[in-house]
């Protein structure tokens, strides 16, 4: 119970520091209210994959029995707990491959150098936090914490995209632009890299562990794929079905779990 509490505590001053961190990285002095209005009204677009994801981790809760609780644990700890600390680990790394970079090349790689191994590992951390907050151990747990997370990130990622940089007609013209982006690219994005991610975790606490590892390596890939200055439309969506299918033969194997007879 000790150690819950302590966990709870940390679980929620992250919280507090994220809010913090993501309102101070999301506030624009120069912006009028009628800017931030649109940015609100254009976000709304966002739900067009967000309702879908949360009834899907509703369903999977459901029909498996997961901890729902867990489900909307990790997405707020993804939106506010991952994506604020992301910022300056993705910072620090990139900072330490532009010293061996010209600058015209750490600027076309630096997403793809920093991003796939950062943000992974600190949204493994955090729905490993919310898993052992809530005591959850099961397979589907494993799935669950990680979709959640990257739900939430997701989330906050895509609307730190849409919001412009200033207050310049060509930059607030692009917010439509960036919400439809945003949305093209969710179906392969985090949510699912999570999810995949974590359920390489849960084959390598089990014993499976070159298994687990080799889970984890192809989503870091993928997302390395995807983020990289030469992908194409092609690879993007090699990579988008790749982890995807990953994603479905993991909910099968689920399925056929809980099919199984259970031991009297």
């Amino acid at each position: 119970m000790k150690n819950k509490n302590k966990l709870l505590i940390i679980y929620f001053l992250l919280l507090a520091i994220g809010i913090y961190s993501l309102f101070s990285a999301y506030y624009v002095e120069e912006f009028k209210g009628e800017i931030y209005l649109k940015v609100f009204k254009t976000s709304t677009m966002l739900l067009i994959y967000i309702v879908p994801a949360i009834l899907l981790g509703i369903i999977l809760a459901k029909k498996y029995d997961g901890s729902m609780k867990l489900l909307f644990f990790s997405i707020i700890a993804g939106a506010l707990i991952t994506t604020s600390i992301s910022v300056y680990v993705n910072e620090a790394i990139e900072n330490g491959f532009s010293f061996f970079m010209s600058e015209d090349t750490f600027y076309d790689w630096q997403d793809a150098l920093a991003s796939p191994y950062a943000e992974e590992i600190l949204k493994m951390a955090t729905a490993v936090l919310c898993m052992l907050i809530l005591n959850s151990k099961k397979r589907i747990d494993f799935l669950l914490s990680g979709f959640g997370v990257g739900l939430g990130f997701q989330i906050m990622e895509d609307i730190g995209y849409i919001i412009p940089e200033d207050s310049t007609f060509d930059e607030v013209s692009m917010i439509m632009d960036n919400s439809i982006d945003r949305i093209k690219g969710a179906l392969g994005s985090h949510m699912i890299y999570s999810a995949v991610f974590m359920m390489g975790l849960y084959y390598y606490s089990r014993g499976k562990k070159l298994k687990g590892l080799l889970l984890m390596l192809v989503v870091m890939v993928n997302h390395f794929m995807w983020n990289m200055p030469l992908a194409t439309t092609l690879i993007d969506i090699i990579a988008i079905v790749m982890v995807v299918i990953i994603f479905i033969i993991e909910i099968v194997k689920i399925n056929r779990e809980s099919n199984l007879p259970k031991n009297l």
